[in-house]
């Protein structure tokens, strides 16, 4: 027996002399406890302990990491290896340059050869001791560190307000990266000025309210830019809201009524917002009541008494805020104004009627022609000698009218008097005497002898008469007869005896 144990113990250091040193680390993976080889009987090795001294404990942007590590003994060599690669061994698997160290507790470095993936990464790390060429010992709970590879620009993003959106009480705005919410570095600004918004940018908490007092009514942006632990820098985004504490203006309000459903026109806007309702309350005649109706007129659905009312409208935006009131006076007035009957004088050529106290307005129209302005009487004396007919309309202020026409005649413009010599006689006859005589009125009266005046004679002539007396005689022209005018003044008188006489 004796014989066999020195044997077995020969044998095996003869494999573990002739290995190679590179080919130890895998040949220990299966010796004894403690990673080693025997080296004889009694024979005590220490095993070396193997600890990180320094790695990434946040992101990092570096594709090619470093970490540090040592070891409890001297003169160790390193074997490293990430999570993920190959279980088959420790050889440097997966990396390189895991180093070597003389002295005890001396640290050495460890950084990727190659670029490693943006992500977690898991190393692993042990120190070998070579104690003989036939003994080597290594750590068998090896040293771990884990870090993360980020090299992409986080996204700033708000929360707690949204894009355009309209308030009128002071929000908490929240500013963070929404792909890595442990970024250590917010800057923002409110409202910046001038083109360089990067400048004015500046470190902020990453709760902040907005709107309240200092804001002004109406537009504003907030510009936001964070910095994740890594080091990586955001774009600058912004966010436009409205701070609006004033409701809508209501305005521009006018009535017609004039009818049993009248209607109110109006204006409602909102300078900031959006007009979400507007209300209308009618009072008057035993009524009281509020209804929504439209931003640009109201109309009654129902029946009105006769009578004075008033409505009133009010609005408001989206947020609640109210506005100004406004409200309109009208009357409900359905009868027309009276008008009376017009009257003609054909002496004064005027005509004149009378109209109700409620009448506002009046105006005229002769024949065909276009109504104006026009007050009673209507003088007519300018119009042409033939029919016309006169039509008068009254308004009042709800707009109810009446009108009333009337046809009157303007007479022709007398002939004046003409007077002649009898052609018998030689007397002058007036174109009065005996015949009818043009009155100013249109009408005619007749002169007639009295019995007093006796038989109509013909006037001598008088010679202070002022008119030129007018005599005929007969005359034979191209074989016929003609009473032709020839003065009075080359008639001789034995002319006229022999005339008297005949």
């Amino acid at each position: 027996m004796p014989t066999r144990k020195i044997l077995i113990t020969a044998l095996t250091a003869l494999v573990c002399t002739a290995a190679a040193p590179s080919a130890l680390a895998e040949m220990c993976e299966d010796c004894e406890p403690g990673g080693g080889t025997g080296g004889g009987s009694g024979t005590t090795y220490a095993t070396p302990d193997t600890t990180i001294e320094s790695a990434p404990q946040a992101p990092v942007q570096s594709r090619r990491p470093s970490i540090s590590y040592k070891s409890s003994l001297a003169s160790v060599r390193y074997q490293c290896r990430l999570a993920g690669a190959a279980a088959d061994g420790w050889a440097n698997v997966g990396v390189s340059g895991c180093g070597t160290t003389a002295a005890a507790g001396t640290t050495t470095a460890w950084s990727s050869a190659t670029d490693l993936a943006d992500g977690t990464h898991h190393f692993q790390v042990r120190a070998c001791k070579d104690h003989t060429a036939t003994v080597t010992k290594c750590d068998d709970t090896p040293a771990k560190a884990s870090f993360t590879i980020d090299t992409v620009a986080p996204t700033a993003t708000f929360t707690g307000l949204d894009p355009d959106e309209h308030i009128n009480t002071p929000t908490t705005v929240f500013l963070w990266d929404a792909e890595n919410p442990f970024s250590p570095t917010v800057r923002c600004a409110i409202d910046p000025t001038g083109a360089d918004i990067e400048a004015q940018l500046a470190p902020c908490n990453k709760e902040t309210t907005v709107g309240g007092d200092g804001f002004a009514q109406g537009e504003h942006r907030i510009y936001l830019k964070v910095r994740d632990s890594a080091g990586n820098w955001s774009s600058t985004a912004s966010l436009r809201f409205v701070w609006d504490t004033v409701g809508p203006v209501v305005g521009n309000i006018s009535s017609v009524a004039n009818t049993k459903r009248p209607t109110v026109r109006y204006s409602v806007a909102d300078a900031r917002g959006t007009v979400e309702s507007t209300t209308c309350t009618l009072k008057g005649q035993g009524i009281d009541r509020a209804e929504p109706c439209s931003s640009t007129a109201w109309t009654s659905g129902a029946d009105l008494a006769d009578g004075l009312y008033s409505l009133t409208v009010t609005a408001e935006d989206e947020l609640g805020n109210g506005g100004n009131s406004i409200t309109e006076h009208f009357v409900v007035d359905t009868v027309a104004p009276a008008l009376g009957a017009i009257a003609w004088d054909a002496t004064a050529r005027t005509l004149a009627w009378t109209a109700g106290e409620d009448a506002e307005g009046t105006t005229c129209a002769i024949d065909s022609g276009v109504a104006a302005a026009c007050t009673s009487p209507f003088d007519a004396s300018g119009l042409a000698a033939r029919d016309h007919v006169l039509r008068v309309t009254v308004r009042d202020h709800a707009g109810n009218e009446t009108t009333a026409t009337k046809a009157f005649t303007i007479p022709a413009p007398a002939k004046p008097p003409v007077s002649g010599a009898d052609t018998k006689s030689g007397a002058t006859v007036s174109a009065t005497s005996g015949a009818a005589a043009a009155q100013p009125n249109g009408s005619a009266t007749a002169s007639t002898p009295t019995a007093a005046s006796g038989p109509r004679t013909a006037a001598a002539p008088k010679k202070a008469a002022a008119k030129k007396k007018i005599c005929f005689k007969t005359k034979k022209v191209r074989g016929k007869k003609k009473r032709v005018k020839v003065p009075c003044a080359k008639r001789t008188a034995k002319k006229r005896t022999a005339k008297k006489r005949g």
